[in-house]
């Protein structure tokens, strides 16, 4: 009988081995051993696509707003790693970690912004990790992990991720991605020891975040939204409910969050408490706002504008295409490879591993909700810096799961090679465009101007008065350093008191701030006299000027000359990169066309800021209204230093739509000092030829003569101006 048992099991013995030999064999496309690890293929992938962002532009970049206030601060009060309600910074209460970043990299150096991006960069990379793990969790697939790391990484729709003005926020993000990786993790181990240890350290994670920058609390969905993604919601919540310890961290740590943040927004003296202050309307008005606000303000701008300007950007202005189509045809060549090692090496293709509608549901729930902070915010809505940069990785998610929904009629290769890689490849030039409209940005305005204000505050010695008049331009506003120009001062010459600034054309005191101070100064016998809102004079024998092509000199009655230019002093923190506009791989003048451009554009704006005089900077309108600047001054205009002497040049101006009649009658435009013949095409828009005779080389200044309102102190409002060669 035993004989017979035996013989019967044999055959049986020997199907079961054959079976195993089949599943095991490489020739049947069944599992192999990688010759890569994986986590080598997601650091040097992370590393490629950063490096990718940074490598046109090294750190040259430097601080454009906020750094430089903060700098400031940092030079009086030391680093500020924790914002209290008795410091300086007071109003920031409710983001009591938000200067941490900040004041850690100004600690390791005080004279440079290296650490501003090495930070900046380890966040992207912890960003581009996290959100790629998550990725991976939820599409059971190396190649769709990547893809949705890779997305959420360079996602366009934001115009504010590369910019240390950010660094708080691009850390705020990270930190939250990387609790969510935990926590999801946590979700899915055996061991209750490591479970529990994962989800604290997730938990922590997230809380540190929040106490950064609260905008980051809709991340707290990420975790749940992934179990969803992958198990379907009758799983899922099988799940959770077993993982219920995890749970109750994860949940314990966002609604302790949620209760500081009600808490701090009930208090009308911090920033969310002056946000609440602003809501108007019945609950009703605000939801259907708010609606309208998310279909056509939102979506629209994360799912169509932000992919149709990348196609618009690479035809119009991409100058080195040859290049970017390496780098493209090296993404593609890095997808098929990952789609045939998937392949190889898993149970099928890539594409088949993920459900595509519960990720694009859940990614457009994390989309919303990563958007929805911002709605309480009129003037965040309109913008498209910071108000994206949490919604990413819901776009991340939606526009992958629309890439694996080609399965049905593609291979996995192909939707890999031919869509993947180009999408991928977008998404990357949007942010090499960002990081080059920076660049540009602080090349062409904030260095020359933080340099002439080093050269002229070390001509003055410690403790005694700094009277600065400015013929450059700007200094008026936000954008273009006036409001922090104290502070900056302040960080190159940590002894001295504020600035005096005088704009030499117009014979206001600087910042300008609406409304107009009744202040002024007059330059009169080598003596600046500066007048206060008393009618109080005060003169000065000794004054710097910033010269209109930013060179400095040294005014001084009682020296022998009294004039004399100073040698330009380079502080340190300006000492690292080189970048100049001329290095951009995208060539605005040669393919538009263009001389010159000024868009009067809010502190919000994405154009470079204008060299003005005698003119408010730009304000925001409202939703679908572009941005105008208000003239305040008779002698008001623009220094423009891009035109070639010896050529005539066709002038636009568009102004806005609101004007103090007889405003529009007494316009009088001037080129260097010479009228030009107007020609008003319609009643918003003003056309003139400007005759080659008049440009001059470097610095020309374009005069805009009108008188202001008696009562407002306004004229007219500015919208765009374009200035062309005539050939």
């Amino acid at each position: 009988m035993k004989a017979a048992a035996d013989a019967a099991r044999t055959p049986a013995k020997v199907f079961d081995a054959r079976l195993s030999s089949h599943e095991a064999s490489p020739a049947h496309g069944m599992t192999n051993r990688p010759v890569v690890p994986e986590w080598s293929i997601w650091i040097i992938a992370g590393l490629a696509l950063v490096a990718a962002i940074w490598l046109p532009f090294g750190f040259a970049l430097g601080g454009l707003i906020e750094e430089w206030t903060e700098l400031g601060l940092f030079a009086i009060h030391g680093p500020i790693f924790l914002v209290d309600e008795a410091g300086p910074l007071a109003t920031f209460r409710g983001r009591p970690l938000t200067f941490a970043p900040q004041a850690l990299a100004y600690f390791l150096d005080h004279d440079s912004f290296f650490y501003w991006h090495l930070l900046l960069v380890l966040s992207l990379l912890i960003k581009f990790l996290s959100s790629g793990s998550i990725g991976r969790f939820m599409t059971r697939s190396l190649t769709g992990g990547l893809l949705i790391g890779a997305l959420a990484l360079l996602y366009p729709a934001d115009t504010m991720q590369i910019n240390l003005r950010t660094l708080h926020i691009d850390c705020a993000i990270a930190l939250a991605l990387l609790a969510g990786a935990l926590a999801v993790k946590a979700l899915d181990v055996a061991s209750m020891a490591a479970r529990l240890g994962l989800g604290f350290v997730a938990a922590a994670l997230f809380v540190t975040a929040s106490l950064i920058y609260e905008a980051v609390l809709p991340l707290g969905l990420v975790p749940l939204l992934a179990v969803y993604v992958r198990y379907g919601l009758v799983s899922a919540i099988a799940k959770c409910v077993k993982q219920r310890a995890v749970l109750l961290m994860w949940g314990g740590a966002l609604v302790s969050c949620i209760v500081f943040v009600v808490i701090v927004g009930q208090q009308g003296d911090s920033y969310q408490g002056s946000l609440a202050v602003g809501q108007t309307g019945g609950w009703f008005s605000k939801l259907d706002s708010w609606g309208r606000t998310i279909v056509f303000t939102a979506l629209y701008r994360g799912f169509w504008q932000a992919w149709e300007q990348i196609y618009s950007l690479a035809w119009t202005q991409l100058s080195h295409r040859v290049v970017f189509l390496l780098v493209a045809a090296n993404i593609a060549l890095c997808f098929f490879l990952l789609a045939i090692r998937e392949e190889r090496t898993s149970d099928g293709p890539w594409t088949r591993q993920a459900s595509p509608i519960r990720l694009l549901l859940a990614g457009i729930v994390l989309f919303v909700a990563g958007y929805s902070p911002f709605l309480v915010s009129l003037s965040h809505v309109a913008i498209t810096q910071r108000t994206y940069l949490e919604a990413a990785f819901g776009g991340a998610m939606v526009v992958a799961a629309l890439i694996i929904a080609f399965r049905v009629v593609l291979s996995a290769r192909i939707v890999a090679t031919a869509i993947a890689a180009p999408i991928v490849s977008a998404a990357l030039l949007a942010q090499i465009y960002q990081h080059d409209q920076y660049n540009r940005t602080y090349a062409q305005f904030e260095r020359p101007i933080v340099k002439a204000l080093a050269t002229a505050t070390a001509a003055f010695r410690p403790g005694e008065p700094i009277p600065i008049v400015n013929m450059y331009g700007g200094l008026n506003g936000t954008w273009d350093l006036g409001v922090a120009v104290t502070l900056v001062t302040v960080y190159l010459l940590p002894t001295s008191g504020p600035p005096i600034l005088c704009d030499g054309r117009t014979g206001q005191m600087l910042p300008l701030a609406r409304p107009l101070a009744k202040t002024g100064c007059t330059i009169e016998q080598d003596n600046l006299t500066v007048v206060a809102a008393d009618g109080k004079q005060t003169s000065y024998s000794r004054f710097a000027v910033i010269e209109s092509d930013g060179t400095v000199t040294l005014h001084d009655n009682k020296a022998n000359p009294p004039v004399h230019a100073l040698r330009t002093i380079v502080p340190p923190i300006l000492a690292s990169g080189s970048w100049e506009p001329s290095n951009s791989w995208f060539n605005r003048a040669r393919n538009s066309g263009l001389a010159y451009e000024c868009k009067f554009e809010s502190m919000w704006g994405y154009a470079v800021p204008c060299r003005t005089f005698g003119i408010y900077e730009g304000e925001w309108t409202g939703p679908a209204t572009a941005s105008i600047s208000w003239v305040n001054n008779k002698d008001a205009g623009l220094i423009i230093d891009t035109l070639e002497p010896n050529m005539s040049y066709k002038m636009v101006l568009q102004l806005g739509k609101y004007a103090l009649t007889p405003a529009l009658d007494q316009l009088r435009l001037t080129f260097n000092g010479s009228p030009l013949q107007l020609i008003w095409t319609d009643p918003r828009r003003i056309e003139a030829t400007i005759p080659y005779e008049l440009v001059k080389d470097r610095t020309n200044v374009l005069g805009l003569s009108v008188p202001p309102d008696d009562k407002s102190g306004l004229s007219i409002a500015l919208q765009h101006l374009q200035i062309w060669p005539v050939r």
